[in-house]
């Protein structure tokens, strides 16, 4: 089964306001377990209320969630298993560093998987 968790709210996007940012995840149960991707998106309320087996989470901080904030999600969601996605592949995005970072940030709460990067 898969599910989404959609949450627009009205920003100021390049100047123009009352735009929509759309902030969409999937919830995905897969034999026995659920997994939360969260895309690209920025902390939102809903968060709070999924509690995947694995979160697959953003840590770039470019209109998506910061190293700080994905730990917080982490906190409040108390996944078994955190997977950091958006790093490694933009120069001026997440970095190697970032995601040690936020391994030591959640260390306690659950495992950090780090997938290998494409060269």
């Amino acid at each position: 089964m898969i599910a989404s968790v959609l949450r627009q709210f009205p920003h100021t996007h390049e100047g123009r306001a009352n735009t929509l940012r759309v902030m969409l995840g999937f919830i995905i149960s897969l034999n026995y377990y659920d997994i939360y991707y969260a895309g690209n998106t920025q902390a939102i309320p809903e968060m709070a209320r999924i509690r995947p087996d694995i979160a697959i989470l953003p840590i770039d901080g470019d209109g998506t969630l910061t190293v700080s904030e994905a730990a917080e999600v982490v906190r409040d969601m108390h996944p078994r298993w955190v997977i950091p996605s958006n790093w490694g592949s933009d120069p001026g995005g997440a970095s190697r560093f970032d995601v040690e970072d936020f391994k030591r940030s959640v260390a306690n709460l659950a495992e950090v998987v780090v997938l290998p990067q494409h060269k």
